[in-house]
C-alpha cells in the first residue's frame, strides 16, 4: 500500500485515537460473544519472495494460491480493481482454496475512480455479475474511494449504495480527510451505511493517521494495516489494535477482517501475520527459510 507510506517514520505519533462515539452505540445492538470470527490475510498471493516462508521452497507460481489458502483464511483481491474477470478465471481461484476461505475483491477502478460512482450502472452490473462466481467464498467486496472523493460527492455515494442489490453487503474505504469531520452530509452517509448493514474500512498507515476514524457501522471491524518492514512500531501498533479489539468485543464486536500490507520483500507480511496469530494463541507455521535437500 503506497498510499500513506513514509520513508521516515521517526516522528510519527502512532498512538490510537479515541473510538468514535457512534461505535459503542452500534456495537451495543449485538449480542456479546466470547468467540470472535477472525479472517486474517494479505493483499496478494503471487509473491515468489514468500517461498521458504509462506510457501515451500520448490512451490511453483501456479501453486501459490493453494499454499496461501492452506495457511491463511482470506485475501484482499486487488486484481479486480484493474479489470472485470471472466467467470472461468474466478472459478479457477475458488477451486484452489478451502471452503471457509474468503475473497475480498476491490471494486473495479472505472466505477470508483473514473466515474466517481455516477453513470456507471451497467459497469457495476457487470462487475457484480463477475464476482458472483466467488459463490460462498465471496467476502464483502470493498469500495475504495479515491483520495479526491470528498463529501462533495456524497450524493453519488448515497445513490450508488441505495441502488445496490438488497442482499449485497459491501465495505467502504474513505480516503479524503473531510470524511472524518463533523459535517451533516457525512453523518447522513454513515447512518445510511449503518442502516444498510454495510461495513466501514479502517486504514492504518504511517502517513495518513486521520484514516483511523474508529467508526464502525456494524459488528465487523475491517482493518487494512500497513506495516513498515517489521519496525518495532509494527508490533506495538498490532498490540494496540488487539487491545482495542478486546474492548470492542466486550461491547458487541462480532467479526474481525484484518488485511496486512507490507513491502513486497521476503518475510515481513508472513512474519507480521504470524505475530498476530501468536498473540491470539494460534499457530501459523511458516516454512523453514532454508530447506535441506535429500540425497536420495
Amino acid at each position: 500500500m503506497d498510499f500513506g507510506k513514509l520513508s521516515d517514520i521517526s516522528k510519527v505519533d502512532f498512538s490510537m485515537p479515541k473510538p468514535h462515539l457512534a461505535t459503542q452505540k452500534v456495537l451495543n445492538k449485538y449480542e456479546k460473544t466470547n468467540t470472535l470470527e477472525w479472517q486474517i490475510g494479505a493483499n496478494l498471493w503471487a509473491n515468489p519472495l514468500w517461498k521458504n516462508h509462506l510457501y515451500p521452497a520448490k512451490a511453483k507460481q501456479a501453486e501459490f494460491l493453494t499454499f496461501y489458502g492452506k495457511k491463511l483464511s482470506c485475501l484482499e483481491l486487488n486484481a479486480t480493481f484493474y479489470r472485470i474477470f471472466e467467470p472461468k478465471t474466478i472459478e479457477k481461484w475458488v477451486n484452489q482454496v478451502p471452503n471457509n476461505f474468503k475473497f475480498y475483491p476491490k471494486f473495479y477502478k472505472e466505477i470508483s475512480h473514473n466515474f466517481h460512482l455516477k453513470n456507471c450502472k451497467e459497469l457495476t452490473k457487470a462487475f457484480l455479475h463477475s464476482i458472483s462466481f466467488f459463490g460462498k467464498k465471496l467476502g464483502v467486496p470493498f469500495l475504495q474511494l479515491p483520495p479526491n472523493f470528498s463529501p462533495h460527492y456524497a450524493k453519488n455515494l448515497i445513490n450508488f449504495i441505495e441502488n445496490l442489490p438488497n442482499n449485497l453487503k459491501i465495505a467502504v474505504e474513505f480516503r479524503h480527510q473531510h470524511w472524518f469531520r463533523n459535517y451533516g452530509i457525512v453523518e447522513e452517509v454513515f447512518e445510511l451505511l449503518e442502516a444498510k448493514n454495510h461495513t466501514t474500512i479502517i486504514t492504518a498507515t504511517s502517513g495518513k493517521r486521520e484514516l483511523i476514524h474508529q467508526r464502525l457501522t456494524n459488528g465487523t471491524l475491517f482493518l487494512r494495516f500497513s506495516g513498515n518492514k517489521l519496525h518495532p512500531s509494527d508490533y506495538q501498533r498490532i498490540d494496540n489494535w488487539l487491545n482495542l479489539i478486546e474492548e470492542w468485543k466486550i461491547q458487541g464486536l462480532q467479526k474481525v477482517i484484518w488485511i496486512i500490507h507490507q513491502p513486497d520483500e521476503e518475510f515481513s507480511a508472513p512474519k507480521t501475520i504470524q505475530y498476530i496469530y501468536q498473540k491470539l494463541g494460534k499457530n501459523l507455521s511458516l516454512y523453514p527459510q532454508f530447506e535441506q535437500g535429500s540425497l536420495f
